[in-house]
């Protein structure tokens, strides 16, 4: 399916997309729970206006989202990414990043993610700067 010609449609988060976004999370499981279970599911939701993010939808079904945070003038954060299960390898995740990347013209893009992701960004040509530490 990789080489399968991509036509993401990529769009702004609207709280119309809510439901959908939270299905998407639920499907993702224990994973992704700390966003979509009990309490956490309203302060995610508070969270989310706080950021920029966008959705990628493959036809009318929704495949992918990421969620970014400016600091500052210079530099942008990429909190989240995600695409469902069963869409991955496709190519939507990159889509998502080029898509933030060139969302914020001229500032610098960063992404915070977990060990087990390091690879996908690896193989997509992102170098390391430095590291996160927990307190």
């Amino acid at each position: 399916m990789k080489n399968q010609t991509l036509h993401p449609q990529i769009e702004l988060y609207t709280p119309k997309h809510q439901a959908a976004l939270f299905a998407m999370l639920e499907r993702e499981g224990e994973e992704w729970a700390d966003y979509w279970r009990g309490e956490n599911r309203d302060k995610y939701t508070k969270t989310l206006l706080e950021c920029t993010k966008f959705l990628c939808f493959d036809q009318a079904e929704l495949v992918g989202f990421i969620r970014v945070r400016e600091d500052g003038p210079v530099s942008v954060f990429i909190m989240d990414l995600l695409v469902d299960k069963n869409h991955r390898e496709k190519g939507y995740g990159s889509a998502l990043l080029n898509h933030a990347k060139e969302y914020f013209p001229g500032k610098d893009v960063y992404v915070l993610g977990a060990s087990e992701v390091y690879d996908f960004y690896e193989k997509l040509g992102y170098t390391e700067e430095g590291k996160v530490y927990k307190l």
